[in-house]
């Protein structure tokens, strides 16, 4: 299980820095560069990240998109919030948006949206991730909850 931890902790690096060489991940992770680079054959062997030539760096690759939105045009939050997002929007006009606390309790993660239909509107890309400390609504009404207060923001 050791070997799945430390490529899951690949992909966690790759997502937050975009783009690494065998030598960053390795230092920065402090990783034997031999796994790193073994680790990066076999998520690129899966279609999980993707090398670019020109840098000799490593990515995310389009696979981990699928991923992204398999998660969350299944996960049971989501298909249950649909129905009250849309209601929501409904009633006060304004776009809906439903994020989730990640499992480590660090991020926000955006889940669902239903937009107005007011010429103006902010968007929200599903799958963004904010830590838990932005002062944006979301995650300020996040963090009430779990002290325990209820109401609006």
């Amino acid at each position: 299980m050791r070997a799945l931890e430390k490529a899951l902790d690949v992909l966690d690096f790759l997502m937050e820095r975009g783009s690494a060489g065998v030598t960053e991940i390795s230092n920065e992770l402090r990783l034997n560069k031999n796994n790193v680079f073994r680790i990066l054959i076999t998520l690129e062997e899966h279609r999980l990240v993707e090398k670019e030539e020109e840098t000799d760096k490593y990515r995310l690759s389009t696979a981990c998109v699928v991923l992204g939105y398999g998660f969350i045009h299944k996960h049971p939050l989501t298909k249950l919030s649909i129905p009250v997002l849309k209601s929501l929007r409904f009633r006060l006009g304004e776009s809906i948006n439903l994020a989730m606390l990640d499992e480590k309790q660090r991020f926000i993660i955006y889940v669902a949206s239903e937009e107005t239909i007011k010429p103006v509107k902010v968007k929200t890309r599903l799958g963004r991730r904010y830590r838990i400390n932005t002062p944006i609504s979301s995650a300020k009404a996040i963090k009430r909850a779990l002290k325990g207060e209820t109401g609006f923001v």
